[in-house]
């Protein structure tokens, strides 16, 4: 079973809504998504063919606390992992699975498995494990 893993640092991004502007419609996420193509082609192998069977997504989202805090209530919130706050797991979600699509996998309607986790940690970053599962594994 084929498996794929990446990291990309930096805060991570959640798919933003679609915007109307001058009667026409247009997706304010593109160039997060463009950018999240370019960081997994970089660490994909030159002739690697996208993945075509079921697939387990997993996604962990990890978020730095902000600067501004004091050491007591950064280590406060490193302690209690679970990072409660905006932004939605399943926007962040979202814009991966679209970054991932024709390029890891063939299409996101394969993800018939997906675990996503959103924590505090010591810097933001996002790992995204993509596992192929067999066939009788996706009921």
């Amino acid at each position: 079973m084929p498996e794929l893993l990446f990291t990309l640092y930096g805060r991570p991004h959640p798919q933003k809504q679609y915007q109307i502007s001058r009667g026409k419609l247009y997706n304010p996420s593109y160039g997060d998504r463009l950018e999240i193509r370019k960081k997994i082609l970089e660490q994909l192998e030159f002739d690697f063919v996208p993945l075509k069977g079921p697939i387990h997504l997993q996604l962990f989202f990890y978020f730095a606390p902000p600067a501004s805090f004091s050491k007591k209530k950064r280590a406060a919130l490193l302690a209690t992992p679970y990072h409660v706050i905006r932004p939605d797991f399943d926007n962040l979600a979202y814009l991966i699975t679209n970054a991932v699509k024709t390029i890891a996998i063939e299409d996101d309607c394969q993800v018939c498995d997906a675990t996503i986790k959103k924590r505090w940690g010591e810097e933001d970053k996002t790992i995204i494990l993509i596992k192929e599962l067999e066939e009788s594994g996706c009921a």
